[in-house]
Protein backbone atom coordinates (compact mmCIF):
# COMPACT_ATOMS: atom_id res chain seq x y z
CA UNK A 1 0.00 0.00 0.00
CA UNK A 2 2.73 2.39 0.89
CA UNK A 3 4.38 1.87 -2.61
CA UNK A 4 1.17 2.19 -4.29
CA UNK A 5 0.88 5.44 -2.72
CA UNK A 6 4.34 7.07 -3.17
CA UNK A 7 4.68 5.86 -6.36
CA UNK A 8 1.13 7.97 -7.34
CA UNK A 9 2.33 11.09 -5.39
CA UNK A 10 5.53 10.66 -7.34
CA UNK A 11 3.69 10.69 -10.83
CA UNK A 12 1.79 13.56 -9.67
CA UNK A 13 4.65 15.79 -9.48
CA UNK A 14 6.38 14.74 -12.23
CA UNK A 15 3.81 15.48 -14.46
CA UNK A 16 3.48 18.64 -12.72
CA UNK A 17 -0.41 18.39 -11.97
CA UNK A 18 -0.27 18.48 -8.17
CA UNK A 19 1.67 22.01 -8.51
CA UNK A 20 0.27 25.42 -8.93
CA UNK A 21 1.03 27.19 -12.20
CA UNK A 22 3.61 29.17 -12.49
CA UNK A 23 3.04 33.04 -12.63
CA UNK A 24 4.26 34.95 -15.33
CA UNK A 25 6.95 37.54 -14.97
CA UNK A 26 6.32 40.81 -16.73
CA UNK A 27 9.47 43.50 -17.36
CA UNK A 28 10.09 46.55 -18.82
CA UNK A 29 12.90 47.25 -21.47
CA UNK A 30 15.00 50.50 -20.44
CA UNK A 31 17.12 49.80 -23.23
CA UNK A 32 15.83 48.80 -26.81
CA UNK A 33 16.40 45.27 -26.95
CA UNK A 34 16.98 42.42 -29.68
CA UNK A 35 15.61 39.14 -29.42
CA UNK A 36 18.23 36.06 -30.43
CA UNK A 37 17.55 32.81 -31.55
CA UNK A 38 19.78 31.66 -29.12
CA UNK A 39 21.38 32.87 -26.39
CA UNK A 40 24.66 34.46 -27.68
CA UNK A 41 24.62 37.70 -29.19
CA UNK A 42 26.02 36.15 -32.56
CA UNK A 43 22.18 34.31 -32.47
CA UNK A 44 19.98 35.81 -36.02
CA UNK A 45 17.71 38.30 -34.27
CA UNK A 46 14.18 37.19 -34.44
CA UNK A 47 12.46 40.06 -32.97
CA UNK A 48 12.78 43.74 -30.84
CA UNK A 49 11.28 45.08 -27.73
CA UNK A 50 11.90 48.62 -27.83
CA UNK A 51 12.56 51.15 -24.92
CA UNK A 52 9.98 51.22 -22.74
CA UNK A 53 7.56 47.83 -23.83
CA UNK A 54 6.41 45.46 -21.69
CA UNK A 55 6.92 42.11 -22.11
CA UNK A 56 6.73 38.22 -20.71
CA UNK A 57 9.80 36.69 -19.25
CA UNK A 58 10.18 33.03 -18.85
CA UNK A 59 13.17 31.33 -17.39
CA UNK A 60 16.92 31.96 -17.90
CA UNK A 61 18.37 29.53 -20.32
CA UNK A 62 22.12 30.81 -20.42
CA UNK A 63 24.40 33.44 -19.64
CA UNK A 64 26.62 33.43 -22.59
CA UNK A 65 27.56 37.35 -23.21
CA UNK A 66 25.06 37.97 -20.67
CA UNK A 67 25.54 38.11 -16.90
CA UNK A 68 22.12 39.29 -15.93
CA UNK A 69 21.08 35.98 -17.95
CA UNK A 70 19.43 35.39 -21.27
CA UNK A 71 15.33 34.11 -20.52
CA UNK A 72 12.95 32.60 -22.75
CA UNK A 73 10.50 34.67 -24.74
CA UNK A 74 8.60 33.93 -27.28
CA UNK A 75 10.03 32.16 -30.01
CA UNK A 76 13.60 33.61 -28.89
CA UNK A 77 15.68 34.88 -25.82
CA UNK A 78 16.57 37.96 -24.53
CA UNK A 79 19.47 39.39 -22.71
CA UNK A 80 18.35 40.37 -18.97
CA UNK A 81 20.18 43.62 -18.75
CA UNK A 82 18.90 47.35 -18.50
CA UNK A 83 15.49 45.27 -17.58
CA UNK A 84 13.25 44.95 -14.75
CA UNK A 85 10.54 43.38 -12.98
CA UNK A 86 7.25 45.34 -12.99
CA UNK A 87 3.31 44.73 -12.15
CA UNK A 88 1.56 45.94 -15.26
CA UNK A 89 0.73 43.50 -18.14
CA UNK A 90 2.46 43.90 -21.92
CA UNK A 91 -0.03 45.35 -24.81
CA UNK A 92 -0.11 43.03 -27.54
CA UNK A 93 -1.27 46.08 -30.16
CA UNK A 94 -0.90 49.70 -30.14
CA UNK A 95 -3.50 52.21 -28.42
CA UNK A 96 -5.25 54.05 -31.16
CA UNK A 97 -4.90 58.46 -30.13
CA UNK A 98 -8.25 60.10 -28.67
CA UNK A 99 -7.98 62.64 -31.86
CA UNK A 100 -8.48 61.60 -36.12
CA UNK A 101 -6.40 63.09 -38.79
CA UNK A 102 -7.29 66.00 -40.94
CA UNK A 103 -9.37 64.91 -44.18
CA UNK A 104 -7.95 66.26 -47.30
CA UNK A 105 -11.05 68.64 -47.35
CA UNK A 106 -10.20 69.95 -43.44
CA UNK A 107 -6.68 69.70 -43.62
CA UNK A 108 -5.44 71.96 -40.99
CA UNK A 109 -7.88 70.47 -37.89
CA UNK A 110 -7.87 67.83 -35.59
CA UNK A 111 -11.36 66.12 -34.40
CA UNK A 112 -11.79 64.17 -31.10
CA UNK A 113 -12.68 60.83 -31.95
CA UNK A 114 -16.57 59.60 -31.18
CA UNK A 115 -18.63 56.32 -31.55
CA UNK A 116 -19.65 57.00 -34.74
CA UNK A 117 -16.40 57.51 -36.11
CA UNK A 118 -13.97 55.87 -34.03
CA UNK A 119 -10.12 56.42 -33.80
CA UNK A 120 -7.91 54.06 -36.24
CA UNK A 121 -4.74 56.16 -35.84
CA UNK A 122 -1.81 54.92 -33.06
CA UNK A 123 0.45 58.02 -34.68
CA UNK A 124 -0.09 61.07 -36.58
CA UNK A 125 2.34 62.53 -39.71
CA UNK A 126 3.66 65.23 -40.41
CA UNK A 127 6.45 66.98 -42.54
CA UNK A 128 8.26 70.83 -42.51
CA UNK A 129 7.72 71.92 -46.15
CA UNK A 130 8.89 75.21 -47.57
CA UNK A 131 5.55 76.81 -45.95
CA UNK A 132 6.36 75.65 -42.69
CA UNK A 133 8.76 76.78 -39.53
CA UNK A 134 8.86 73.38 -37.99
CA UNK A 135 10.19 74.50 -34.53
CA UNK A 136 10.65 71.90 -31.79
CA UNK A 137 10.59 72.98 -27.87
CA UNK A 138 12.09 69.92 -25.32
CA UNK A 139 8.60 69.67 -23.74
CA UNK A 140 4.81 71.25 -23.25
CA UNK A 141 5.77 73.03 -20.97
CA UNK A 142 8.51 74.99 -22.38
CA UNK A 143 6.77 75.81 -25.34
CA UNK A 144 3.16 76.85 -22.90
CA UNK A 145 5.89 78.98 -20.80
CA UNK A 146 7.09 80.87 -23.66
CA UNK A 147 10.28 80.00 -23.94
CA UNK A 148 12.38 79.73 -27.50
CA UNK A 149 12.54 77.03 -29.46
CA UNK A 150 15.25 74.83 -29.45
CA UNK A 151 15.68 72.57 -32.72
CA UNK A 152 13.77 73.05 -36.22
CA UNK A 153 12.89 69.79 -38.11
CA UNK A 154 14.30 68.81 -41.34
CA UNK A 155 12.94 69.95 -44.29
CA UNK A 156 11.88 66.47 -46.82
CA UNK A 157 11.33 64.16 -44.14
CA UNK A 158 8.27 62.77 -42.20
CA UNK A 159 7.91 62.73 -38.81
CA UNK A 160 6.31 60.72 -36.46
CA UNK A 161 4.00 62.07 -33.40
CA UNK A 162 2.75 60.60 -30.38
CA UNK A 163 0.35 62.43 -29.30
CA UNK A 164 -1.71 65.43 -29.51
CA UNK A 165 -2.69 68.50 -26.93
CA UNK A 166 -5.05 71.42 -27.20
CA UNK A 167 -3.24 74.73 -25.94
CA UNK A 168 -3.70 78.22 -25.79
CA UNK A 169 -1.64 78.01 -29.18
CA UNK A 170 -3.71 76.08 -30.99
CA UNK A 171 -2.75 72.03 -31.12
CA UNK A 172 0.72 71.02 -29.97
CA UNK A 173 2.02 67.55 -31.65
CA UNK A 174 4.41 65.10 -29.28
CA UNK A 175 7.42 63.46 -30.60
CA UNK A 176 8.21 60.06 -29.31
CA UNK A 177 11.15 61.73 -27.09
CA UNK A 178 8.62 64.04 -25.46
CA UNK A 179 9.54 67.34 -27.79
CA UNK A 180 6.57 69.50 -29.57
CA UNK A 181 5.81 71.46 -32.42
CA UNK A 182 2.73 73.57 -33.26
CA UNK A 183 0.80 72.06 -35.62
CA UNK A 184 0.37 75.30 -37.65
CA UNK A 185 4.21 74.58 -38.00
CA UNK A 186 4.14 71.77 -40.21
CA UNK A 187 1.70 70.20 -42.85
CA UNK A 188 -0.24 67.20 -41.20
CA UNK A 189 -0.58 64.40 -43.63
CA UNK A 190 -4.80 63.74 -44.16
CA UNK A 191 -5.33 60.58 -43.93
CA UNK A 192 -7.80 58.39 -45.91
CA UNK A 193 -10.72 56.38 -44.53
CA UNK A 194 -11.02 54.20 -47.06
CA UNK A 195 -11.69 50.54 -45.93
CA UNK A 196 -12.42 47.29 -47.70
CA UNK A 197 -15.44 44.51 -46.68
CA UNK A 198 -14.61 42.18 -43.84
CA UNK A 199 -16.77 38.86 -44.84
CA UNK A 200 -15.43 37.41 -41.32
CA UNK A 201 -19.48 38.45 -39.80
CA UNK A 202 -21.45 38.69 -42.96
CA UNK A 203 -19.49 35.73 -45.19
CA UNK A 204 -19.59 36.09 -49.01
CA UNK A 205 -22.18 34.14 -51.08
CA UNK A 206 -21.04 31.36 -52.65
CA UNK A 207 -20.53 31.58 -56.55
CA UNK A 208 -20.81 35.02 -56.34
CA UNK A 209 -17.70 37.03 -58.56
CA UNK A 210 -16.43 40.53 -56.86
CA UNK A 211 -15.69 43.66 -58.27
CA UNK A 212 -15.50 47.18 -57.59
CA UNK A 213 -16.74 51.28 -58.81
CA UNK A 214 -13.93 52.27 -60.56
CA UNK A 215 -16.21 54.97 -62.21
CA UNK A 216 -15.51 58.70 -60.85
CA UNK A 217 -19.00 59.23 -60.81
CA UNK A 218 -20.40 55.95 -58.97
CA UNK A 219 -22.74 53.74 -60.62
CA UNK A 220 -26.21 54.12 -61.12
CA UNK A 221 -28.00 50.49 -60.02
CA UNK A 222 -31.38 49.62 -62.60
CA UNK A 223 -34.41 47.53 -61.92
CA UNK A 224 -33.46 45.47 -64.81
CA UNK A 225 -30.66 44.95 -67.32
CA UNK A 226 -31.10 48.22 -69.16
CA UNK A 227 -31.09 52.37 -68.29
CA UNK A 228 -35.08 52.13 -68.31
CA UNK A 229 -35.97 51.61 -64.99
CA UNK A 230 -33.44 53.61 -62.35
CA UNK A 231 -33.39 52.50 -58.75
CA UNK A 232 -32.50 56.04 -57.43
CA UNK A 233 -29.55 54.61 -56.04
CA UNK A 234 -25.88 55.53 -57.01
CA UNK A 235 -23.09 53.26 -55.34
CA UNK A 236 -20.45 55.56 -54.40
CA UNK A 237 -16.46 55.08 -55.81
CA UNK A 238 -14.78 52.32 -54.75
CA UNK A 239 -17.35 50.52 -53.43
CA UNK A 240 -16.69 46.86 -53.28
CA UNK A 241 -19.60 44.31 -54.60
CA UNK A 242 -20.52 40.73 -54.92
CA UNK A 243 -22.15 40.61 -58.62
CA UNK A 244 -23.58 37.94 -60.68
CA UNK A 245 -22.28 37.69 -64.42
CA UNK A 246 -24.99 37.07 -67.12
CA UNK A 247 -24.09 35.50 -70.63
CA UNK A 248 -27.49 37.23 -71.57
CA UNK A 249 -26.89 40.41 -71.05
CA UNK A 250 -23.20 40.55 -70.65
CA UNK A 251 -23.08 44.65 -70.42
CA UNK A 252 -24.34 43.98 -66.98
CA UNK A 253 -23.67 42.76 -63.70
CA UNK A 254 -26.53 41.76 -61.36
CA UNK A 255 -26.02 43.16 -57.65
CA UNK A 256 -27.93 41.51 -54.28
CA UNK A 257 -30.14 44.53 -53.21
CA UNK A 258 -32.33 42.11 -50.12
CA UNK A 259 -34.91 40.49 -51.59
CA UNK A 260 -34.27 41.84 -54.96
CA UNK A 261 -31.30 42.57 -57.30
CA UNK A 262 -30.37 45.11 -58.97
CA UNK A 263 -28.22 45.46 -62.27
CA UNK A 264 -25.11 48.13 -62.92
CA UNK A 265 -23.30 48.70 -66.13
CA UNK A 266 -20.41 46.38 -66.29
CA UNK A 267 -18.64 49.94 -67.59
CA UNK A 268 -18.60 51.29 -64.29
CA UNK A 269 -16.75 48.40 -62.53
CA UNK A 270 -13.71 46.66 -62.16
CA UNK A 271 -14.10 42.74 -62.30
CA UNK A 272 -11.88 40.64 -59.48
CA UNK A 273 -11.30 36.97 -61.20
CA UNK A 274 -10.31 34.40 -58.25
CA UNK A 275 -7.80 31.89 -59.40
CA UNK A 276 -7.21 28.02 -57.51
CA UNK A 277 -5.17 28.90 -54.27
CA UNK A 278 -1.60 27.94 -54.56
CA UNK A 279 -1.20 24.36 -54.46
CA UNK A 280 1.51 24.12 -50.93
CA UNK A 281 -1.72 26.09 -49.27
CA UNK A 282 -4.02 23.93 -46.92
CA UNK A 283 -7.59 24.38 -46.23
CA UNK A 284 -7.46 25.59 -42.84
CA UNK A 285 -4.11 28.24 -44.16
CA UNK A 286 -4.58 31.58 -43.83
CA UNK A 287 -3.14 33.28 -46.85
CA UNK A 288 -2.91 36.36 -49.22
CA UNK A 289 -4.44 36.85 -53.36
CA UNK A 290 -2.94 40.11 -54.81
CA UNK A 291 -4.05 41.00 -58.07
CA UNK A 292 -2.23 44.21 -59.68
CA UNK A 293 -4.66 43.95 -62.89
CA UNK A 294 -7.62 44.39 -60.50
CA UNK A 295 -5.78 46.45 -57.83
CA UNK A 296 -7.86 43.89 -55.33
CA UNK A 297 -6.53 42.51 -52.39
CA UNK A 298 -7.84 39.70 -50.53
CA UNK A 299 -7.60 37.35 -47.67
CA UNK A 300 -8.32 33.94 -47.35
CA UNK A 301 -8.25 30.69 -45.08
CA UNK A 302 -8.36 27.78 -47.58
CA UNK A 303 -10.91 28.49 -50.00
CA UNK A 304 -13.04 30.83 -47.48
CA UNK A 305 -12.64 34.89 -48.42
CA UNK A 306 -12.17 36.82 -44.96
CA UNK A 307 -11.56 40.02 -46.07
CA UNK A 308 -10.89 41.82 -49.67
CA UNK A 309 -10.18 45.61 -50.37
CA UNK A 310 -8.27 47.93 -52.85
CA UNK A 311 -4.41 48.33 -52.72
CA UNK A 312 -1.94 50.38 -54.29
CA UNK A 313 0.67 48.62 -56.25
CA UNK A 314 3.66 49.86 -58.07
CA UNK A 315 2.90 53.20 -60.29
CA UNK A 316 4.47 53.54 -64.07
CA UNK A 317 8.07 52.98 -64.42
CA UNK A 318 8.51 51.05 -60.76
CA UNK A 319 7.74 47.08 -60.59
CA UNK A 320 5.26 45.10 -58.01
CA UNK A 321 7.73 41.08 -58.75
CA UNK A 322 4.70 38.89 -59.77
CA UNK A 323 5.56 35.33 -57.85
CA UNK A 324 4.28 33.51 -54.65
CA UNK A 325 6.13 34.58 -51.41
CA UNK A 326 5.36 34.48 -47.66
CA UNK A 327 5.70 37.29 -44.92
CA UNK A 328 9.04 36.88 -43.42
CA UNK A 329 8.81 39.85 -41.37
CA UNK A 330 6.52 42.22 -39.40
CA UNK A 331 6.48 45.20 -37.59
CA UNK A 332 4.09 47.65 -36.01
CA UNK A 333 6.44 50.59 -37.60
CA UNK A 334 9.43 50.48 -39.23
CA UNK A 335 11.35 53.09 -41.50
CA UNK A 336 10.93 53.06 -44.99
CA UNK A 337 13.04 55.19 -48.02
CA UNK A 338 14.68 54.97 -51.58
CA UNK A 339 17.96 53.59 -52.14
CA UNK A 340 20.94 56.03 -52.43
CA UNK A 341 20.57 57.79 -55.74
CA UNK A 342 17.02 56.90 -56.44
CA UNK A 343 15.31 59.06 -58.81
CA UNK A 344 12.24 60.07 -56.69
CA UNK A 345 14.25 60.00 -53.11
CA UNK A 346 12.38 59.46 -49.81
CA UNK A 347 12.04 58.78 -46.41
CA UNK A 348 9.18 58.55 -44.08
CA UNK A 349 9.39 57.68 -40.51
CA UNK A 350 7.55 54.44 -38.55
CA UNK A 351 4.82 53.75 -41.33
CA UNK A 352 2.98 51.79 -39.73
CA UNK A 353 2.04 48.26 -39.65
CA UNK A 354 4.54 47.03 -42.37
CA UNK A 355 4.98 43.22 -43.00
CA UNK A 356 7.89 42.41 -45.60
CA UNK A 357 7.37 39.55 -47.99
CA UNK A 358 10.93 39.84 -49.86
CA UNK A 359 13.96 42.34 -49.95
CA UNK A 360 12.58 45.81 -49.91
CA UNK A 361 9.04 44.96 -50.96
CA UNK A 362 6.43 44.85 -48.27
CA UNK A 363 2.43 45.33 -47.77
CA UNK A 364 2.02 48.50 -45.49
CA UNK A 365 0.03 50.83 -44.65
CA UNK A 366 0.11 54.04 -46.58
CA UNK A 367 -0.80 57.11 -44.69
CA UNK A 368 0.33 60.05 -47.31
CA UNK A 369 -2.44 59.26 -50.55
CA UNK A 370 -6.01 58.34 -51.14
CA UNK A 371 -5.12 56.39 -54.01
CA UNK A 372 -6.25 52.72 -53.37
CA UNK A 373 -7.29 51.42 -56.48
CA UNK A 374 -4.84 52.34 -58.30
CA UNK A 375 -0.99 52.13 -59.26
CA UNK A 376 0.80 54.22 -56.92
CA UNK A 377 3.19 52.94 -55.07
CA UNK A 378 7.45 52.89 -55.70
CA UNK A 379 6.71 48.75 -55.77
CA UNK A 380 5.27 47.74 -52.38
CA UNK A 381 1.83 47.07 -51.70
CA UNK A 382 -0.02 49.86 -50.39
CA UNK A 383 -3.06 49.75 -48.16
CA UNK A 384 -5.48 52.17 -46.58
CA UNK A 385 -4.20 52.57 -42.78
CA UNK A 386 -7.49 50.87 -41.58
CA UNK A 387 -7.62 47.95 -44.11
CA UNK A 388 -3.51 47.41 -42.90
CA UNK A 389 -4.24 46.98 -39.75
CA UNK A 390 -6.88 44.73 -40.23
CA UNK A 391 -4.29 42.52 -42.43
CA UNK A 392 -1.55 42.70 -40.03
CA UNK A 393 -3.41 40.89 -37.27
CA UNK A 394 -4.73 38.29 -39.81
CA UNK A 395 -1.62 37.30 -41.04
CA UNK A 396 1.54 35.37 -39.30
CA UNK A 397 4.32 35.38 -38.06
CA UNK A 398 2.10 35.90 -34.43
CA UNK A 399 3.53 38.94 -32.81
CA UNK A 400 4.10 38.00 -29.08
CA UNK A 401 2.56 40.84 -26.34
CA UNK A 402 4.70 43.47 -26.01
CA UNK A 403 7.47 42.72 -29.05
CA UNK A 404 7.33 45.57 -31.73
CA UNK A 405 8.82 43.43 -34.30
CA UNK A 406 9.15 39.70 -35.41
CA UNK A 407 10.67 37.56 -37.39
CA UNK A 408 9.82 33.97 -39.10
CA UNK A 409 10.97 31.12 -37.36
CA UNK A 410 10.39 27.00 -38.23
CA UNK A 411 7.44 26.93 -35.77
CA UNK A 412 5.69 30.22 -37.51
CA UNK A 413 6.89 30.29 -41.15
CA UNK A 414 4.73 33.35 -42.35
CA UNK A 415 1.77 33.84 -44.20
CA UNK A 416 1.89 32.97 -48.01
CA UNK A 417 1.70 36.07 -50.33
CA UNK A 418 0.65 35.46 -54.05
CA UNK A 419 0.86 38.74 -56.16
CA UNK A 420 -0.65 37.83 -59.63
CA UNK A 421 -1.67 39.47 -63.12
CA UNK A 422 -4.68 38.40 -63.75
CA UNK A 423 -3.95 34.50 -64.30
CA UNK A 424 -0.35 35.37 -64.64
CA UNK A 425 1.02 34.33 -61.27
CA UNK A 426 4.67 34.19 -61.71
CA UNK A 427 7.69 32.02 -59.92
CA UNK A 428 7.65 30.73 -56.13
CA UNK A 429 9.92 33.29 -54.76
CA UNK A 430 9.37 32.18 -50.59
CA UNK A 431 11.79 32.83 -48.27
CA UNK A 432 12.06 29.84 -45.79
CA UNK A 433 13.23 30.77 -41.90
CA UNK A 434 16.78 28.94 -41.59
CA UNK A 435 16.24 28.09 -37.61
Amino acid sequence: MYLHVKTFLISILSTGFAQEPATPEYRVARVTHKIRAFASLDAPRVGIVYKGDVFESGPVVGYTDCAAGWAKVGPGVICLVKTEVVSEEPITLPTFLDVLPPMEEDPVELHFATEREPSFMHVLFATRDTEHEGRLWASIEELEAGESHRWKLKRGKDYRFVAAHQTKQGWVLERPNGSVTLMSDVHVYPVSRFSGRDFRDFPKRVGGSMAWVHDQAGAIVYWTPSEEQPSGMTLERRRILEVDMSEEHPDWVKIPMGDMDGYVSYSALTLWDPIERPDSVEDDEIWIDADVSSQMFSVFEGDVLLFTTLMSSAKEGHVTPLGTYQIYDKAIGWDLGSKDGAAESYYMEDVPFVMHYYPRYAIHSAFWHDNFGEPASHGCINLSPKDAWVVYQLVSPDMPEGWQYIKQHKEDPGTVVRIRDGSKTGKRKRIAPKY
